[in-house]
């Protein structure tokens, strides 16, 4: 359905996966993220010491690769689960992305000029060896001494399942001065919490400040959406395109 409202507004729309995906909505391509991100990398953080039988090193990944496809000049990045509501606009000279909480802009939709030096800041990443950054956090400087002391072994994925992504995004901004280059929350990150629940749907179509919803996980996920929520207006208006 998120799909479905990317492609509606005109956009081109490819979705990129490890083996090719079945059931697409009209419009949307498929792609081979091998190219991009080799999939050893997803294999690398997965033997990292995270939980047992969690997703963090798929997340991860996806934090890299996002930020690969912007050194590769592929344009706009959305996650899978952001529902748009209008065409979106981008400066191919500026970033865009937005505050997704008071603390951290967030990466679900992002784009970077690819010489930017956020994106610089990530290559070095690349070519390491253990993918240890330089963005650390106070923090998460402290976890990583403790963890010395104690002779833990740790990868740097495990110092926080955020260390590639937000948390990246905005320390890398800050060291550059450029956090102003985010928009406010309201633009993708302020409503996605009501989608699956009744809320004031024409209020949110309607605010030329939200360009689309970042959609979080409901708090009783065996729950099916409820009626009057964003969610049933959502699916009418892309039927017919998925």
């Amino acid at each position: 359905m998120c799909l479905a409202s990317q492609v509606m507004p005109g956009h081109r729309v490819i979705a990129f996966s490890s083996a090719p995906l079945q059931g697409l909505p009209s419009n949307v391509e498929n792609e081979d993220a091998e190219a991009t991100l080799p999939l050893a990398t997803a294999r690398l953080l997965r033997h990292f010491r995270q939980p047992p039988n969690s997703n963090w090193h798929l997340l991860q990944t996806a934090d890299l690769f996002r930020i690969r496809l912007q050194r590769l000049g592929r344009g706009l990045w959305l996650d899978n689960d952001v529902y748009l509501l209008r065409a979106l606009e981008i400066d191919p000279t500026r970033p865009y992305c937005a505050w997704e909480s008071r603390k951290y802009i967030g990466n679900a939709v992002l784009y970077l000029p690819k010489s930017h030096p956020i994106v610089e800041g990530y290559e070095k990443v690349y070519d390491s060896y253990d993918l240890m950054p330089d963005w650390l956090t106070m923090k998460l400087r402290a976890r990583r001494a403790w963890w010395n002391f104690r002779r833990v072994i740790y990868a740097p994925p495990d110092l926080s399942v955020m260390m590639y992504g937000p948390l990246a995004l905005t320390a890398l901004a800050k060291r550059h001065g450029c956090e102003a280059m985010a928009m406010n929350k309201k633009s993708f990150y302020a409503h996605g919490r009501e989608f699956f629940y009744p809320c004031d749907v024409a209020g949110i179509v309607n605010d030329p400040k939200v360009f689309g919803i970042h959609v979080k996980r409901k708090l009783h996920e065996v729950d099916p959406p409820r009626s009057g929520s964003f969610h049933e207006w959502a699916r009418r208006n892309v039927e017919g395109l998925y």
